[in-house]
């Protein structure tokens, strides 16, 4: 298969797993079945048929309104569908056909989720990061440059930096700075990247977090004060390091003549 075929093969299968996403993200924090329940315009109820359901496609071809009832259809849904798929093709690009690349699109994936979830709700889902975590176990058996020690001492480092963020921003903004579900969420973080790229992630999430809330307060989409998801800017972090973090890190050491 040529390379431009197997991009577009997995941009497709991408944009699948990205409905499939948009069902987890939609139902998991209200408790519903996602397993054996249709999905159904949240407007009006009705069922949607699996014509209109074609990822990206039919939202297109519905020019982003509901069949049934013509109330508006959230751009979350295609923007995550095509979130979905950019990252199969950039793991695929990145490792090729491997093991890496399924544990790698499983990370993306529930990162994807996970990030959504705090977008809408503000809340990170524990039955989510087990997910990410017992995954992340699993991928130190066929992983053989990332060790377990190295494994442990990322955990340690994600869980011990953003407890201590929590605990000085109680004290000097005298309000949570950062929620519990973020602490455990870099823990996992740490568990997969080892420390040297969840050190990389860390530098990452707060230059990404601080250029992108500068530019949200100048436009107006978030306010001075205004209590923001954290969620977002880790999760985009740690992608860039799992993805790139290695060469991030050589041209770094070669800029200052290390």
């Amino acid at each position: 298969m040529s390379p431009l075929w197997s991009f577009i093969l997995f941009f497709l299968i991408g944009a699948v797993f990205g409905s499939f996403a948009n069902v987890l993200i939609y139902r998991l924090p209200r408790k519903l079945n996602f397993v054996s329940e249709r999905s159904a315009c949240p407007h009006c109820g009705k069922l949607i048929a699996f014509y209109d359901n074609i990822p990206l496609l039919s939202y297109l071809f519905l020019k982003g309104r509901c069949r049934q009832c013509q109330e508006p259809i959230s751009l979350k849904y295609p923007l995550v569908e095509f979130g979905a798929g950019l990252l199969f093709v950039l793991a695929f690009l990145r490792f090729g056909f491997s093991a890496e690349l399924f544990f790698v699109i499983i990370f993306g994936f529930f990162l994807l989720v996970l990030t959504v979830i705090d977008l809408e709700e503000m809340i990170v889902l524990d039955g989510l990061l087990i997910i990410l975590a017992i995954s992340g176990l699993t991928r130190l058996f066929f992983h053989h440059q990332l060790l377990w020690w190295d494994a442990g001492l990322g955990l340690i480092i994600g869980l011990a930096f953003f407890a201590l963020v929590a605990f000085f921003g109680k004290v000097i903004f005298k309000r949570d700075a950062m929620g519990g579900g973020d602490i455990k969420l870099a823990a996992v973080l740490g568990l997969w990247l080892g420390w040297k790229l969840m050190l990389l992630n860390l530098a990452l999430t707060f230059i990404l977090a601080g250029v992108l809330m500068l530019l949200f307060l100048a436009a107006g989409i978030i306010r001075r004060g205004e209590e923001t998801p954290f969620v977002p800017y880790m999760a985009l972090g740690a992608l860039i390091s799992l993805l790139y973090g290695e060469t991030l890190l050589e041209f770094y050491l070669a800029y200052i003549g290390y």
